[in-house]
Formats: C-alpha cells, structure tokens, sequence
C-alpha cells in the first residue's frame, strides 16, 4: 500500500480476526521501492513460517533465501599479446617497446619520451640496483617527485625482479620509515642528494647523481614469475600501523585483459596519470598506458589542484581516458559546464572511469547535460587496493540519472565473483544488505608479516558449488536490487573514504591516544553541508596536564600522518557517549557545540551615564552583551568598519565620537574620557565640491553630447578603475566588472514586481544613475541622470531541463562578461540586470554592474533594499522609498579637500620616503594577462585561531593577515613585500549617511611593512593601519608623484568583513538556493581575504598577472600563505587557552 504521504517511512500493521491474520504494509515511496517492499513481505512470511516449524531455535539462525552470487568466468592463465605469453608486466611493456619504438611513451609538462628511450633507461637503471644489491623477489623504495623518472624507476624495479613500494614524498619521514622497516625494504631510488633522509641500513639510489656511470651491457636476465610481488602499497591500518597490500604481476595483467573488451585499450589512447603513486589508481593510469602502446600525461601537482588548469591539459593533450575520483571530478565538472562555451568541448575525451570512492549520480547531471552519457562514456568502477584496483564496471546512462538511482557498482569484471553474505557468514538475499566478498584472480597475495590480518580478510569458504574458495572480506556493504543492480551502501566499520582517500579511523584515533595530552578520543566524519566529508576528532584531556590544543594536536599527528589523515577539527569533550550497545553515540557528538568563550578576563560594568550610552552603542554593533569596560575594541570583535557603526550610533544619542577616537582609545572607560557628552556630534559640515578646471577637452566632449546638467569629478580610485576597465573590458577576465547571480524558490515568482523594485531604486540612488564621460585627454568625469532606464531582461527557461538550464545560465554569464559597460553615452548605464524564470516556482537573478560605482558594502546594502523592496511589491504592500543622497561626492570632495590638506600631504610624503628607502622599484607597471585565480577555504579551526590570536593581541584580524602574508611572500618569492597596497574603508564619520549609501568608497593605499617579527610586525602594522585611517581619504596618485607610481602597488591586499550580509528577503518568503559571485581586481598580484558572517571561516582568493608570476610561483605563494597561517595561529595563540 504505498503512500505519498506516509506518516512513517515503513508501517507494519497485523488485522487478525476469524478468518485469520492479514498484514497491511504502508510505505513511503520516496524511501522504498514496491518491489523492495513486496521482496520484504516475503521475508518476513519465510522467517515467520520458520519460526512456527522450530519454536525453540535462536532467532538469528533462520537464513533467509539468498540472492545468487555474481561467478566468475573461466580465466587464461597469462595474458596473451600477438600469440605470445606475458607472464611480467614489464615483458609486456617490452612489447609495447618493441611495437610502437618511436611513440612518445611518457610526457610530462615540456618534457617527453619515446618507448624506445623509456625501455633504454629502465635497462640502464636496473642494471644499476642490481649493483646496488636489489635482490630478486625483493622490495626496492621509490621515492621520487612526479616526472618521467617515476616510470623509468617503477620499470627498472620490475625488470630487476623486484616489486616496488610508493614512499611519497609529501608523506611525513616517520610514515614513510615506518614502510620501510615493515616491509623490509632497504633500497630506496630517490632524485638527488636533496632527496627523502631515511635510517640506518638503508641505501639511496640517487638518480641524478654525478659520477654514477652506466657501465653498459645487457639488463640481468631475471625469470618471470607472475605470483611475483609487483608492488606493495600501504593503506590505513585499524591498529594505527598501516599495511602493506602485495599485489602480483598476474593480478595486474589480467586486470586489462578481463576489462580490455569493454575499453578497447590501444596505442591512439592518451591517459593522465593524476594521482599518487602511493593509491593504487595509479596502477590503472600507467600501465593503462604503457602495456597498450598509448601515451601517459603526468599531470602536475599543482595542476592536478587547479580544475581549470587540469581542463586546459585534457584539451591541450587530447586525453582520451580520463580516470578521477568522484570529489576530483565535480570540480572539473563545475568549470566545465560554468566557463566554457558549449562548442568548446574535450572532444578527444571517450571514457572517464570513476573509482577511489562511492559515486553519487546526480552529482553527473551537469556534465551529462552538456556532453550526454556516451561522448564519453561515463563508468563506475568499485575497487579494493586488495582486489587489485577494479572489482565491478558499470555504464552511466542519462536514465540512472534521471531517475536518481543511488551508487550502483554495475557486475563484476568477468574473473571475478562478487558474494553478499551478512555477519554470520550466510548469503543475504535480494533486498538485504551485505558485507561485499570478492574471488578470483584479482584477490592480492595477502598483507606482509600480518598471518592473523590475513586471516581474518582473506578468507576460504566453501561456495554453493561445494568447492573451497579463496575470497577478500571488504568491509563494504552493499545490496542486490530485484533487477539485478549491485548498490553501494557504506563501510561496516569505521574505515571511511575522504576525498578519494582510504582511511581507518582507528589509525588515527591511535596516534591521538599516543599524545599525553589525550586520555580518549573518537574520530568521525561530518559533512560541511557543501558535499564534502571532513575527519572531526573528539579529545577528552587526560587529568593533571594542561587542556590540549587543538593546532598543536594536529602539528604532532602530522609526525607520523599523512595531511589527509589528519582532523580538520578538533573538539574537547568532558567524555565520550555511548549508547546502550556500549558502542560510540555518534549522532551525540555530532550535535556537540563548543560555548563561546569570554570577552574579558577581567569584567567591570559601565557605571556613568556616559560609559552606559557608548557601551550601548557598542553592544548594538558587536552584538554581544558581555561587554565591560575593559574590554578591548578589538578584542572583541571589532574593526574599522565596526568603528564607523559606534560612531554613528554615538551620533544619533548627541556624544562626540569619531573613528580615529574609537581607534585610538580601544575601552570604554578611556574612550569615556575623551569624548564630551555635551556637544552634540552632528553633521560634519559639507565640503563644496572643487570646480573643475578650464579645459578645452572637456567643453568639447559636453558639446558633442549634448550634456547639460551639472558635471562632477571622479574619486583618484573611480579614475584607476576606470582606466584599467576600459583597457581590459570585453577580453572576458572580467576585470572590475562585478557579476552576482542568485537563484530562489519563490512561491509566486514576479518579474514585474523586480522590474519595478529596480526602477524605484534606480530612481532612489543618484549613484546607480551615474554616466561616465572621457575626454579626449583621458579627464574621467560623472554626471547624475535625471532619469535612466535600466531594464530588467526576462528569459523564459522552463521549457528546457535542468541541465540544459544550467548550460543555458553559465553560457550567458559568460558572455555577459565580455559584454562592456559604455562611457560617453547619454543613455548608458553601469549596471544591468536578467531575470531566468525556471520553473512556476524558481528564478534566478543575474545583476552586472560596474566597480566604479560600487563596493561591497554598498553592493549588500543595494541587496538587502532591492530584495525586500521586490517581496513587498510582489505582495501588493504599499511602499515609500526615500530619495537618497550623493554621498559619493561628500567624499570626493572631502579626498579634494585633504589632497591640499599640510598635514595629509605630510604625512603621505613620510611614507613615500619610507617605501622609496626601502624598496625604491617595488611598484608596477601596465599588467598583462590574468592568470586564473587560486581560491580555497582556510579550515575552521585555523580560522578560529586566528580570530582569537587577534583578540588576545587587541589588533585587528588585518593586522595579523597581512603580517604573516610578508613573511609568506619573502618565503615564496625571495623577497619581502616592503610596500603593500591595503584597501582601506572610506565611509567616514563626516559623510552625511556613510553606511546607508551607495557608491565606491574604498581606496587603495600603500602600506609601508616592517622587517621584524611576526609578532612585532602585526602590531607595527595594527598601529600604522590606525595611523593611516586618518589621512585614508586621499588622491593616491599624489602618493610619491614626484619618485613614480607607487600608487601601482604590487601585491595588494584586500581584507573583507561585511556586517551588513543581506538575509535576501529574510522573512523566509524567499529561498535562496544558490549563488554566484565574479569580482576581479587588476594588480600583479591581489590577495583577498573574506570572513564569512554565518561560518566564522576565512575564505582566500589570490589573483595574479600571468606576464609577471607563472603559475607555480603563484601556487607557492598560496601554499606559503596557508601552511603560515596555520602556524601563525599556533605560534600566536593566547597562553593557557585551548583551540577549538
């Protein structure tokens, strides 16, 4: 009886009257299938009837009907090339050699190699272990970067009888010692002298180094054997010692001659090879590859983490079998379908296979729109390092995607057979779940020096055709639909897959209880709530030491872990729940929340009427109660644009507040003794614009246009952003072209209502009414619009799917981009907005405008008005909308004002010496082309810290950022960054209405840096970012006009915290589903840094000119700057105070 709206997701009802029992069962349709349902009916009547024959029996020995095992099919021996037998990888590989001699077997980057070329230096290499006394049978260690060196290593190891073991370099040196005295592996190839340091007893085979002569000859004749090891690689091990899985020549070869007809393998193939060495994916990229004749591309590190780049490598090199991890793939997946016209396809691309972790479908539906299901072919491929890589294959259809399937894992490769049986050993049937066991050749050798492991994992069991089988016990679950279809459900333990990443919980809760300050701990994965898994560790701190902290926690797990084993959280519990089964309550800790810690350590009330009133206006703009008067501004949260909301709430209640009193006395109770309550703070006195000067350019420019009303000049910030916007428009980098998207769900959807919500803003704001003018002398000026009429395009899009929706979307955003914003127009305005209705209850708004008429905040502020203004128009509410003032030219004025100002000019012209006197060149000259920007998340816990190191400090978040940004930059680049552009607030105090109005209010300013330390350089940079607040408001081309620009900064620095985040409607009429941002400066390189209101996590952005830093520089500047903030956050913690 299937119910839509079932009050439970299954409900068992049993009627019993005369004529007997009859059961009714509902259930919900959206969590089970009829078939499922009706399959479970019969169960429970099987289980019943076995239960009235024998009253008496357990309950858990009745075995249900079982589903039928997956067989495995006859198998060859030794695979077979042209009629001879393979019985070693490498032979094969020699083949391939022999074949296609001059076809380019490897490349990486501009580097390359023929197989002729390959086979010479793994002959010449091998003859060079066996010297070194590589033994046959043996392990020989491979450490070495990712390059054509890798393959001829890996190659020689084979042909000298050995099996080789990945050792990582980016593995910690304990990890990697410990693989090399479980193994018993001695010999270890690394690239230089440079190399990984490893203990006594073993020996370094250093390629490059000077004076290893080849002595010649032929390689050492060694007898294959395909049950010889081919490689051992580690995986995560339960104890906290990891194991090493062996997997033999056989396994792997007739891993492609079992798959070989579904792929079609041959020499026209190109494959990447994108992961470690040390996961087993890898086996299938290379010798995918080299035992086919066809090329491998080893990707880069860097590019492997930049989905753009690793795009632009698939077009560039034609690959033609792309293999990725599901988390991998999303990622190329977005920019695909996001930055690339419909016609510029990876047209060489005919299979990408999926493995490392469970697939989720959906997540496929935008690729599949754009390229549908068999151009290429999309394939699922579940696998275990211990069954040799691939267990099952299965095809992606655009039908398993719209009907939103689960994780279906497809038939075993023709070898192997695949077996659910549940925990006593006892085949499940159809519908149940199972723990997977897989037979067949693919099965490993087994796990060195681990008898009871192997024991207990590779099992004999005798199978329904009464002979013993040799089969691996997965951990993973799975279920057989009625149709046949494998379903991939989890893991049976607490192994999980993180990011493509095989890991045992109980590795790392062991390391954890290694550490003294840790007496229990339990690690458990937890979505963020953007699709992806992060490990969140749970310490209860051993007695008598002090509380553990949570960075220093994870410095020490990274001695013996890999990065991906590590927390991203670490959490401090009193204890650790369990449930009634005595096992770990999980969803108790999960719901877990650490209490905010205190202002203050010392807490003392506001006692005069005067210190009542400002901390009044303080707590309505920190939000936060606990405030004394003691308390540090900006150790509590606050910052410059914090300050200009205390003055203005000072303002409103007649006390005399400004920024610069707020700055420089950061309590309340040093504050109170300064400001005096009687003289009403109001209005600062308007400051007349200055009139321009006579020009004959201008006068012919206003003629020619027609133009009559008044004409006003540009801000020095409006003037740079102008000339470089009108350099670079229509090129598609979108430089200072803002584009945000925002889609809803909206229970009635009205493009009438936004298109009038529009108008009357328009109307409202002067600044969205502004048209730009040129002169023929490059004199930038603005005029206000009586009127202008900025429409709403609208695109009816629900007649297309979903997918075609997207693509439709990301195609136009992108040419939106490319699409200029005029100047010298009478009819021309800087903004633009469209309007996609999707479907009878969705839409999505895209607005364009120009950054020389918006910032951020005042772009939240236009959103915040433009939402709620839509919501009550759409209601039929009447609305009353205030005309707004200019404050924009309150402020040009007032940068007019202190251009000529002694002490501005002064104080400007210091800090032009400074600079000049310590880096006189360290200025810019004209861009060139934008490099694509690298962007990522800082994690929690780093965050955090670095809030809270800033209070402890009592400077603002900004002062540590850019601090311990020098300190990366020197690290990166060789040098330091001695003069910084900052972006600096210029909503002042004595604007009129500086936080209610639109327009661009910030400049960019240089900051002149210190050389100390990171700590002394925070606080000189807190104190000289205090002193800059005062003089912020000024023309930075006056900045150093008479030595050069350093008005063009090299490296900039943008730190946002907007406070005024609009809630997009906030009463919850309006949904918002998801939105899109594109905001690009122009500098060689800018360096921005958000704080997200809701997460509390800081969000880095690193934009850079590609004609000045390549690629990899900036990468390492990225890298730098993560890798210190992380220690600064430890390194500058407050004494005695856990981290969270």
């Amino acid at each position: 009886m299937p119910a839509d709206t079932a009050k439970f997701d299954l409900n068992l009802t049993i009627d019993i009257d005369e004529s007997g029992a009859r059961g009714i069962i509902e259930f919900a349709t959206s969590v089970f299938e009829a078939g499922e349902v009706a399959q479970l009916w019969q169960h429970y009547l099987q289980l019943l009837g076995d239960f009235c024959a024998q009253p008496g029996q357990p309950i858990s020995q009745p075995v249900l009907s079982a589903a039928p095992s997956v067989a495995a099919v006859p198998l060859t021996v030794v695979p077979v090339q042209g009629g001879e037998e393979m019985p070693a990888l490498h032979q094969w590989f020699e083949r391939s050699a022999h074949l296609y001699p001059d076809a380019v077997a490897v490349e990486c980057g501009a580097m390359c190699i023929s197989y002729r070329d390959l086979n010479f230096q793994a002959d010449r290499l091998c003859r060079r272990l066996v010297r070194g006394g590589a033994a046959v049978g043996g392990m020989v260690g491979l450490s070495l970067p990712r390059g054509i060196d890798l393959i001829v290593g890996m190659l020689a190891i084979l042909k000298a009888g050995c099996g080789y073991l990945p050792l990582d370099p980016g593995y910690p040196a304990e990890r990697l010692q410990y693989m090399l005295d479980d193994s018993g592996c001695r010999l270890v190839i690394v690239a230089d002298e440079t190399g990984p340091q490893f203990g006594a007893g073993v020996q370094r085979i250093v390629l490059n180094q000077p004076g290893a002569e080849d002595e010649g000859g032929d390689p050492p004749v060694v007898p294959a054997d395909p049950e010889r090891v081919a490689y051992s690689i580690y995986t995560s091990g339960s104890t906290g010692r990891p194991k090493g899985v062996l997997v033999s020549h056989r396994n792997v070869m007739r891993l492609f001659t079992q798959t070989e007809h579904w792929f079609g393998f041959s020499q026209r193939d190109v494959w990447t090879l994108f992961h470690s060495y040390s996961f087993d994916f890898s086996v299938w990229e290379i010798f995918g590859a080299l035992l086919y004749g066809g090329r491998l591309v080893v990707v880069p590190y860097d590019v492997s983490r930049s989905p753009q780049d690793f795009r632009q490598l698939l077009k560039e090199k034609g690959v033609t079998i792309l293999n990725q991890t599901p988390s991998a793939f999303q990622q190329l997946s977005l920019v695909e379908t996001a930055d690339y016209a419909p016609g510029d396809r990876l047209s060489a691309l005919r299979c990408v296979i999926f493995g490392g972790e469970a697939l989720t479908l959906q997540s496929l539906a935008p690729w599949v729109a754009r390229y549908g299901s068999d151009q290429p072919q999309l394939i699922n491929m579940y696998g275990i390092t211990e069954t040799t890589v691939h267990v099952t294959y299965r095809r992606i259809t655009q039908a398993d995607i719209a009907s939103q399937t689960r994780s279906l894992i497809g038939e075993p490769i023709p070898d192997l057979s695949l077996h659910l049986f549940d925990e006593g050993g006892n085949p499940v049937p159809v519908g149940m779940v199972g723990e997977i066991h897989v037979g067949g050749p693919g099965v490993a050798l087994g796990y060195h020096s681990r008898e009871q492991l192997n024991r207990e994992r590779f099992i004999t069991k005798v199978l329904a055709d009464g002979l013993p089988h040799r089969l691996y016990r997965s951990g993973d679950l799975a279920k057989r639909h009625a149709d046949g279809e494998l379903e991939y459900i989890g893991r049976i333990d607490h192994q999980v897959k993180v990011r493509g990443h095989r890991i045992e919980i109980g590795e790392i809760e062991a390391s954890l209880l290694l550490l003294p300050e840790v007496a229990q701990a339990a690690v458990l994965v937890k979505s963020d709530g953007k699709g992806l898994e992060r490990l969140v560790a749970y310490l209860v701190p051993a007695r008598g030491v002090a509380a553990p902290d949570g960075l220093a926690i994870k410095q020490a797990l990274s001695a013996s872990l890999p990065a991906f084993m590590i927390p991203q959280d670490i959490v401090l519990v009193e204890r650790i729940p369990l449930t009634h089964n005595g096992k770990v309550a999980k969803d108790e800790l999960l719901a877990l929340a650490l209490p905010e810690a205190r202002a203050s350590d010392t807490y003392e009330a506001a006692h005069t009427p005067l210190q009542v009133a400002i901390l009044a206006a303080w707590q309505d703009v920190l939000e936060r109660r606990d405030i004394g008067i003691h308390d540090n501004f900006f150790a509590i949260g606050g910052d410059s644009i914090r300050a200009v909301m205390v003055a203005q709430r000072c303002k409103q209640h007649g006390i005399a507040v400004g920024v610069i009193d707020i700055l420089n006395y950061q309590t309340i109770s040093v504050l109170a003794m300064h400001v005096n309550q009687d003289h009403a703070a109001g209005r600062a006195a308007g400051m007349p614009l200055a009139p321009l000067p006579p020009s004959p350019a201008r006068d012919a420019l206003l003629a020619r246009l027609g133009v009559g009303q008044a004409v006003y000049a540009v801000s020095a910030m409006q003037a740079h952003v102008f000339d470089h916007y009108r350099c670079y428009a229509g090129d598609g980098q979108g430089v200072f072209h803002v584009q945000q998207s925002y889609r809803f769900r909206d229970p009635q959807p009205d493009s009438g209502a936004m298109a009038r919500a529009i108008t009357r803003l328009v109307q409202a704001h002067p600044v969205l009414r502004t048209l730009v003018l040129c002169t023929d002398d490059g004199e930038w000026l603005q005029t206000t619009a009586a009127s202008l009429d900025v429409p709403l395009a609208v695109y009816d899009l629900r007649k297309f799917d979903a997918a075609a929706q997207e693509q439709w979307i990301a195609g136009f955003i992108q040419q939106d981009r490319r699409l200029p914003f005029r100047h010298n127009a009478p009819d021309a305005p800087l903004l633009r907005f469209s309007w996609f209705a999707l479907s009878d209850t969705c839409f999505e708004l895209c607005m364009s405008i120009h950054h020389g008429i918006d910032d951020g905040w005042g772009n939240q502020l236009f959103l915040s008005q433009l939402f709620d203004l839509y919501l009550a128009l759409r209601d039929g509410q009447p609305v009353q909308f205030a005309q707004q003032e200019n404050v924009l030219l309150e402020y040009i004025a007032l940068e007019q004002h202190n251009a000529g100002n002694a002490e501005h000019i002064a104080f400007w012209a210091s800090q032009a010496a400074e600079a000049r006197a310590q880096h006189p060149s360290h200025m810019a000259g004209a861009p060139g082309k934008r490099n694509l920007p690298l962007e990522g998340w800082i994690p929690h816990d780093v965050s955090n810290a670095l809030v809270q190191a800033a209070m402890a400090h009592q400077v603002t978040l900004r002062a540590l950022l850019i601090a311990v940004l020098n300190k990366s930059l020197q690290r990166a680049l060789g040098r330091p960054c001695q003069v910084m552009g900052v972006v600096m607030n210029g909503r002042k105090e004595s604007l009129s209405d500086p936080l209610e109005s639109l327009g661009l209010f910030w400049n960019m300013l240089p900051l002149v840096c210190s050389g100390g330390s990171e700590a002394g350089d925070m606080h000189a940079c807190h104190r000289k970012l205090i002193e800059m607040e005062k003089f912020s408001a000024y023309p930075l081309h006056r900045i150093g006009a008479a030595d050069g620009p350093l008005s063009q900064p090299e490296v900039t620095f943008n730190y946002v915290n907007f406070h005024n985040q609009t809630a997009y409607g906030g009463t919850g009429q309006l949904q918002l589903m998801r939105k899109y941002g594109h905001d690009k400066f122009h500098y060689p390189i800018n360096v921005f840094v958000s704080l997200e209101k809701d997460s509390g996590q800081l969000y880095l952005k690193i934009e850079s000119d590609g004609m000045r830093y390549g690629r990899a520089a900036v990468q390492g500047v990225m890298d730098a700057y993560m890798a210190d903030l992380r220690r600064a956050a430890l390194d500058l913690a407050p004494p005695q105070k856990a981290a969270a």
